[in-house]
């Protein structure tokens, strides 16, 4: 299975199609009358700027994010993949989500959440093709395992590691 995450691919398209409508748009009226130029251009250009911030921002908190992903950890016939999401908020925490990843990335199923690190990849194991154990860190009075759900096609069992 080829690994693709089509939510980031999407946001960059969308904006650099944005873009170039815009400046089409504008390379067409360029050599119209005034009375169209102007209400094209007055409209263009802020919409413009807009997915260029949106773009500039993508680009930077893909950069610089506090967001790690970790490697897929592919099921036997590497036609689905399971990654481990880490999102660090700093001194106030931050939480760790535990997705499926189905048809080469359209299917995305977020099948565990809980705090930032109670899931580390090798505690992530697929049993075979339609079976999936993930083993937590339980914290305090909270049940996680209440939030694991399984997918269409793939069962999810929740654990938690015994305390050391």
């Amino acid at each position: 299975m080829v690994f693709v995450e089509w939510d980031r691919i999407g946001s960059v398209v969308v904006c650099v199609a944005v873009l170039v409508v815009i400046c089409s748009a504008i390379w067409r009226v360029r050599r119209k009358r005034l009375l169209l130029r102007i209400p094209v251009i007055a409209i263009a250009i802020p919409i413009g700027l807009v997915g260029s911030l949106f773009l500039s921002l993508f680009v930077l908190s893909e950069l610089l994010g506090c967001e790690t992903d970790s490697t897929p950890i592919y099921s036997p016939s590497h036609k689905a993949a399971v990654r481990l999401e880490d999102w660090d908020a700093g001194a106030t925490g931050g939480s760790t989500d535990v997705r499926v990843y189905e048809e080469h990335g359209l299917w995305v199923d977020t099948v565990l959440s809980g705090e930032w690190k109670f899931v580390q990849a090798e505690d992530v194991r697929w049993l075979d093709d339609s079976h999936l154990l993930i083993r937590y860190e339980h914290y305090g009075d909270y049940n996680e395992s209440k939030d694991c759900h399984s997918t269409g096609d793939i069962q999810v069992q929740c654990v938690a590691k015994p305390a050391m």
